[in-house]
């Protein structure tokens, strides 16, 4: 059963904190005005607890949530929620590969559950701790670029410095007719006149590339939650019926995580092919 989608209340009290967490960028006033169009009403449970998941990871973490939320202007971050759904893809594809091909090699060699579940324990760890190392070892090289870039480009007047978004319009260089009819707009239909807006203003649009914070723990958990759940399954039942159970595990992500039957058929073959390399090593 799909939740509720959330009341005209329950969107303002979420783009209020969405908009707390943009305080001082120009876009805590593109939420505001988005705000002041709905109504006001005490917070309920859900919404409540969602606001403090916002409050916690932040807005491009969850921006994915935002856009099956449907809520209102949340089309601002639809390229963020974009990246960030593929980030997570990639790095997820690449943990359930190495940790179903690990357990097919050792389950092949006919090793012990014990053997099995360590082997599996040690690549979650050592996949997310390498991982890690490679999202600050990238963001240090990227750090100097964005320096450039934002040396170069003009920023917008902070939120604090502007009189509301049609002021911060003028300043990006749009007439003040157009300012004035794209803030009515974004008020009536946030949909329709996002895109507008952002074309006029592009450096509205907050960067689609996840944070470093982000990259780093969502890596991490990438490899981490099949490993940590593979192993806990390769030692409920005996050999070989415990490499079997793991791996439907992980087919069973790898089936949501692919829509193409090909990435699924990749994956399966892998898994498939190492313990059959494994299992004629193994007896010849």
């Amino acid at each position: 059963m799909r939740p509720a989608p959330l009341t005209d209340a329950e969107q303002r009290y979420l783009i209020g904190i969405l908009s707390d967490l943009e305080s001082g960028d120009a876009r805590q006033w593109y939420w505001l005005e988005i705000a002041h169009t709905l109504p006001t009403a005490k917070p309920t449970q859900r919404i409540h607890w969602l606001g403090i998941a916002f409050k916690t990871l932040g807005i491009k973490a969850l921006s994915p949530i935002l856009i099956k939320l449907k809520i209102k202007g949340a089309d601002l971050y639809l390229d963020s929620a974009q990246r960030l759904t593929t980030y997570v893809r990639q790095k997820l594809n690449d943990a359930l590969l190495f940790t179903g091909t690990l357990i097919g090699l050792m389950a092949g060699f006919q090793l012990l559950p014990a053997s099995l579940q360590f082997a599996t324990w040690c690549t979650a760890l050592l996949g997310a701790a390498w991982q890690i190392m490679h999202e600050l070892r990238l963001s240090k090289k990227s750090k100097a670029d964005e320096t450039i870039e934002a040396n170069d480009s003009e920023a917008l007047p902070s939120a604090e410095s502007s009189l509301g978004l049609a002021s911060i319009l003028l300043a990006a260089g749009v007439n003040a007719q157009l300012s004035l009819t794209l803030v009515k707009g974004l008020k009536q239909d946030p949909a329709t006149f996002t895109p507008p807006l952002l074309l006029h203003c592009p450096r509205l649009k907050p960067s689609p590339e996840p944070n470093l914070p982000n990259k780093l723990w969502l890596s991490g958990l990438a490899w981490l939650i099949p490993g940590i759940i593979s192993s806990k399954l390769l030692g409920l039942v005996i050999a070989p019926w415990n490499a079997l159970l793991a791996l439907c595990l992980l087919g069973a992500i790898a089936f949501l995580l692919h829509q193409q039957r090909s990435a699924r058929l990749m994956m399966l073959v892998s898994w498939v092919g190492g313990f059959a390399l494994a299992s004629i090593a193994h007896y010849f």
